[in-house]
């Protein structure tokens, strides 16, 4: 059976990625994870609270997670502090899951350098196999002129 593995950040999810796992789960025997990562420090310096998960992100992730048991989708939900790409890591290896779904998200034109760093430094430290989804784009509006 395959465990999937589906790392989200707690302030912003990653529910492309989540979907694509529960997608895959629903062909194949798996047991989908997610794991919800909250940064120990904020990006100021400051500590985050704890269980400092979005509304909006517990909302839908527990929706989604309720639309998949549903379905027939084996799926649990598990909490970590700290480094986003150290706790992934760790997870993984303690569950020895075969295949973590990674969300980058879009690549900034200024500095395309760096949107698939996160990406680099886990698929370099992980001994499965790594899945990298985009998120959608809006589909642009757009002016039909007569």
């Amino acid at each position: 059976m395959e465990k999937i593995l589906v790392g989200m950040d707690a302030r912003h999810g990653s529910f492309e990625a989540l979907s694509r796992a529960i997608s895959l789960a629903r062909r194949i025997p798996a047991k989908v994870y997610v794991l919800v990562v909250e940064q120990a420090v904020d990006k100021y310096g400051g500590n985050s609270p704890p269980g400092d998960v979005s509304g909006a992100v517990r909302r839908r992730l527990d929706l989604e997670t309720q639309q998949a048991r549903a379905s027939g989708v084996s799926i649990e939900r598990f909490h970590a502090e700290g480094a986003y790409d150290d706790q992934v890591i760790d997870f993984a290896k303690q569950h020895k899951i075969t295949l973590l779904v990674m969300e980058s998200p879009e690549v900034d034109p200024k500095h395309p350098e760096q949107g698939g760093l996160e990406f680099q430094k886990i698929r370099h430290r992980i001994a499965c196999r790594v899945e990298r989804v985009f998120p959608r784009r809006e589909e642009a509006k757009s002016v039909i002129k007569p």
